[in-house]
């Protein structure tokens, strides 16, 4: 995904956990700064990583999961893009 981008979450994930009953782990990054979507050639820089909290699954629809992991997931980029290049 391009940096400063946003599409919509697939529901794959989101089902599964639903069917299944486990967590899910939503994790941020600001790799899109250095590594373009379908580019090959790759920027110098530092990609910061967050792993957020466990999204309980059970007694969840997947669509429920997806708005919790797009929510925390949404909101942790916008304080990773102030460590991207450009930012302060």
């Amino acid at each position: 995904m391009a940096a400063g981008h946003h599409r919509r979450f697939g529901i794959g994930g989101a089902a599964l956990a639903a069917a299944s009953g486990h967590p899910v782990v939503p994790v941020a990054h600001n790799a899109g700064h250095y590594w373009p979507r379908r580019g090959f050639l790759k920027k110098r820089g530092t990609i910061h990583v967050v792993i957020g909290p466990l999204i309980d699954s059970r007694g969840k629809s997947a669509e429920e999961i997806n708005r919790l992991a797009e929510a925390w997931i949404s909101e942790t980029m916008a304080r990773l893009e102030t460590k991207s290049p450009g930012h302060s």
